[in-house]
């Protein structure tokens, strides 16, 4: 195909998409809603809302042991126990730090940057429309999964000293901020 005939093609093309977007937006246009309509009470969908949360939190929670069968098939066998172990104490520890410090960083009441209040969770309130300890257990299944692969990174360069500390510190202030 020679250049001239690839131009009229791009020029064909980018016609008819114009076309398409000038003509054709109208036809999924939304209709205004009638007084009725408005009026209508909304069914409470808590319930429903609350059971899809819980259920995506629960597959994320299940990250957790296919993170650990990657890390025991990466080991001797000899070593399988401790480092399984070692990713329940981390899942502690990250869960620990979260709700002391991290939910009220992330999701309490203050400024744009950081929140001041609901340390320990006491007078926190859920992100969502959902009860707050399902909001929770959300996001730190997420924190946790988070935690885990920054793990990986620093696994080599820590000391036996840092590794029970350092889930709860970066749960505490990390993950609050991403």
């Amino acid at each position: 195909m020679n250049k001239t005939m690839y131009n009229k093609k791009l020029r064909l093309t980018t016609l008819c998409l114009l076309f398409a977007m000038v003509f054709l937006s109208n036809i999924y246009a939304q209709e205004t809603a009638t007084a009725t309509e408005q009026a209508a009470p909304k069914p409470d969908t808590t319930g429903i809302d609350t059971v899809w949360v819980l259920i995506a939190a629960f597959f994320v929670f299940f990250m957790q042991a296919g993170f650990g069968m990657v890390e025991a098939g990466f080991i001797r066998a000899k070593n399988t126990i401790n480092i399984l172990t070692k990713n329940f104490l981390d899942y502690c520890m990250a869960c620990l730090g979260f709700f002391m410090f991290g939910y009220a960083i992330m999701f309490g009441s203050g400024n744009l940057f950081i929140g001041y209040k609901g340390w320990f969770m006491a007078g926190a309130e859920s992100g969502a429309g959902v009860p707050i300890y399902a909001f929770w257990l959300f996001q730190a299944a997420f924190c946790d999964a988070l935690i885990t692969q920054v793990k990986y990174d620093v696994v080599k360069k820590l000391n036996r000293k840092n590794e029970a500390i350092e889930p709860f510190s970066k749960t505490s202030r990390l993950f609050s901020f991403l």
